[in-house]
């Protein structure tokens, strides 16, 4: 059955992988021992103890495993117009189909196994990455990132309880990539200082991607605005990162905002006011969740130019 998922899903350019349902114990076990272990923020504790749901759903079949679909994500490039110049801000990996992506998915995949006779509902609330890590269907790299093979850390792992039956196997122990232990580049690179050098967990608070995607108005006075990049996110970890030298060479989508809707971003109307152009974008791109924060991370790009 995991042949039939993963040849329908090559075609796409994703993957996918099979694990038993006793792997939930062994994750809890592994986030109590973190805990007790390393000096954890509020943000991560509270990630721990209120966002996780451990109890399996209730559906109309036999839970007897998950599975996990690796997606692959693109990078879009964003060209802004702005008094006269057109600058270039890039959009990481995955946002561009961060919110409509598990849907679809989820409708595919239920699709899919329908055909053989079997059922699946998605699980999204459970560490997908420790949970990718743990079955060996991926490995961390030292930026606290899940690498998928093939496809790098341009990858998105969505879990499906499904009443599909798998045989028992021994949870994978190597849960981060040998090559990070005398790589170091991402800590190098990183303009927070969030990835440490004397410890694996980062500093999450700390993360760019922590400070632009929420965070206050304006930035805290101790980040440089020299250092942002992205229209949110962060994405220097990963351009550097070996690992994924080959995704960079993939094809991106360039999208280009006129001087007029620029204008219109940074007052940062409602987007019902906007032009029926700049709107569709706005929503195919999935950007419309962090409308709130465009002026503030735009400007910071801007200034800079």
């Amino acid at each position: 059955m995991l042949t039939y998922i993963q040849e329908a899903l090559a075609g796409q350019g994703h993957k996918a992988a099979m694990t038993g349902i006793d792997i939930l114990e062994k994750l809890q076990e592994d986030l109590r021992n973190l805990q007790n272990k390393e000096k954890l923020n509020d943000y991560q504790n509270r990630l721990i103890e209120e966002r996780y749901d451990w109890e399996l759903p209730k559906v109309d079949f036999e839970i007897k495993s998950i599975l996990l679909v690796g997606k692959k994500n693109t990078i879009t490039k964003l060209k802004f117009e702005y008094k006269g110049k057109e600058i270039p801000v890039i959009m990481p990996p995955g946002y561009n189909e961060y919110f409509d992506a598990p849907d679809r998915i989820e409708h595919f995949m239920q699709q899919l196994l329908g055909e053989k006779g079997y059922k699946c509902k998605a699980t999204p609330m459970l560490p997908n990455k420790l949970l990718a890590a743990r079955s060996g269907f991926a490995k961390y790299g030292r930026n606290n990132i899940v690498y998928i093979d093939g496809m790098g850390s341009f990858c998105q792992v969505y879990l499906f309880y499904t009443d599909i039956p798998v045989e028992e196997h021994p949870f994978s122990e190597e849960l981060i990539m040998k090559r990070c232990a005398t790589c170091g580049a991402c800590i190098k690179v990183c303009p927070t200082g969030a990835i440490m050098k004397d410890r694996f967990l980062l500093d999450s608070k700390r993360c760019l991607t922590f400070l632009n995607e929420n965070g206050g108005y304006p930035f805290p006075a101790w980040v440089d605005p020299k250092i942002h990049h992205a229209l949110y996110g962060c994405n220097r970890c990963q351009e550097i990162c070996p690992a994924n030298r080959e995704q960079l060479m993939n094809p991106v989508e360039e999208v280009l905002f006129s001087e007029e809707e620029t204008k219109i971003l940074l007052e940062c109307e409602s987007i019902d006011t906007f032009p029926d152009r700049l709107k569709n974008e706005i929503k195919r791109l999935n950007i419309e969740e962090y409308l709130s924060v465009v002026p503030r991370n735009l400007n910071a790009i801007f200034d800079q130019s």
